[in-house]
């Protein structure tokens, strides 16, 4: 069972996510367990059920595999985003907003999605699925200053019947002018997205607005 964080490699300050795998033959394999929500649950406590790793073990974690972003540049080459795991697929978003898939077991890419979104850095991602007659449908979302994205996530491509063409503008809901974006995940409550703003302290800045989507 692989356990996955994102790391910055410091020396070419390039994005990078690094896998590692608990070699012990004798640790009991644990069930697989999804991390579909930022930071683990609602409450964002950074806890996993699994067992794998344990104290008496961790120094055998060796690298499993590595995925780079490709996007080595000056001033945003910094992989922020805690990644989702559903159903052994991997989702994050590189330093410049562009959302990938990959084989959580393999590090392979499985899709590669650029909004065209260039902003403040994001650190993680939505998940929602509901039971329809038809089978789960799936949506993943993430923001990119003042939009909130929607996709697909088994084909990497926006919802179009989502906002306009997969896009809600957030700031069309937050009276008053200025900066506005959201730089952290919101929570998904049922069939709602509920989101809060990173605003100006200055004078004259919009207000710290909670807003929920369906």
């Amino acid at each position: 069972m692989r356990h996955s964080v994102a790391v910055t490699h410091s020396s070419r300050s390039t994005a990078i996510l690094l896998t590692l795998l608990a070699l012990s033959g004798s640790v009991s394999e644990a069930q697989n367990a999804d991390w579909d929500t930022y930071l683990g649950d609602v409450a964002r406590r950074h806890y996993s059920p699994l067992d794998q790793i344990t104290p008496e073990n961790v120094a055998e974690l060796e690298v499993a595999w590595t995925y780079d972003s490709g996007e080595l540049r000056a001033g945003n080459s910094t992989m922020y985003t805690s990644p989702l795991v559903v159903d052994g697929v991997l989702y994050g978003l590189s330093p410049r907003l562009v959302a990938f898939a990959l084989d959580a077991a393999t590090g392979e890419e499985l899709w590669r999605y650029d909004p065209g979104i260039e902003g403040a850095p994001q650190r993680g991602l939505m998940w929602w699925e509901r039971e329809t007659d038809s089978g789960t449908a799936a949506r993943l979302f993430f923001t990119g200053n003042d939009a909130l994205v929607a996709l697909d996530p088994a084909a990497g491509q926006p919802v179009i019947d989502f906002g306009e063409n997969g896009v809600v503008d957030l700031s069309a809901t937050v009276e008053g002018e200025g900066p506005l974006r959201v730089t952290v995940p919101g929570i998904v409550f049922e069939d709602l997205i509920v989101m809060g703003f990173s605003t100006s302290e200055a004078a004259g800045a919009l207000p710290g607005a909670i807003s929920a989507y369906s």
